[in-house]
């Protein structure tokens, strides 16, 4: 577990905190005026408490994480049960109501996302699959098609980051236009770079607020748009590996 912890600091966040402590007792020793005997024993002193206090130190973040973990678990949990709770309601309304064909497309339509969230976090990359389910989760309204080409994974970290980056500037700004009915989500590589796609589909064929420059122009800074003429509804950035 503390190696765990370890590697999820960069190599800055502990170069600071050990090749500092470490000099200082190197220069200690060198300058100290009692001898070669005295130097050893104070280098083999400072060795001591540095790696008790590493020690620690690591413990202490150690302990941190299974806390953030916990709860990170206990958030899960309860945001299933709420979800659970929520669809139970509606399937009891429909019963109240005798109203049993309306079931079947429920029941039908809590399938589908269920598939949808099982095929994301199959991906071969946890960290963009995390995201793409919560965004699933939290716009359960819209209907989410992805096109995920599997040979684009594993992908840096800092590309799944730009990903998360560009799809929630989309999304929060599809919000605020409103009428949205389906999302197309598409990532492929090509020669070695990444191509997002994001093309919303609407439930009306006029928007008046749909600004698609100022869409663009949103997720512009995250990297290269390829198409951005207005006959294109689509929005297709690349990424450099």
């Amino acid at each position: 577990m503390t190696g765990e912890v370890i590697v999820s600091y960069g190599w800055s966040f502990w170069f600071k905190r050990t090749v500092p402590p470490l000099a200082v007792a190197f220069f200690l020793v060198a300058v100290q005026p009692w001898g070669g005997v005295i130097g050893v024993l104070m280098g083999f002193g400072f060795l001591l408490g540095w790696s008790w206090w590493l020690r620690r130190l690591c413990r202490g973040w150690e302990q941190m994480n299974q806390k953030e973990n916990a709860r990170s678990r206990l958030q899960l949990m309860s945001r299933q049960r709420h979800d659970s709770l929520n669809h139970i309601q509606v399937l009891m309304g429909y019963l109240s109501l005798n109203k049993p064909e309306r079931i079947s497309s429920y029941l039908e339509k809590i399938v589908n996302q269920w598939e949808l969230e099982r095929k994301v976090s199959q991906i071969n990359d946890p960290v963009l699959a995390c995201y793409l389910v919560t965004f699933i989760r939290d716009h359960a309204e819209w209907h989410w098609n992805m096109d995920l080409d599997e040979e684009a994974f594993p992908l840096p970290f800092k590309s799944s980051e730009r990903i998360f980056k560009i799809v929630k500037g989309v999304i929060d700004r599809l919000e605020i236009y409103g009428n949205l009915e389906q999302l197309y989500l598409g990532l492929s590589k090509k020669d070695e770079n990444i191509i997002v796609e994001l093309q919303p589909t609407w439930k009306s064929v006029q928007n008046p607020g749909y600004d698609l420059r100022l869409l663009r122009e949103t997720i512009s800074p995250y990297g290269e748009l390829l198409d951005e003429s207005d006959s294109v509804e689509a929005i297709v950035i690349r990424l450099s590996s």
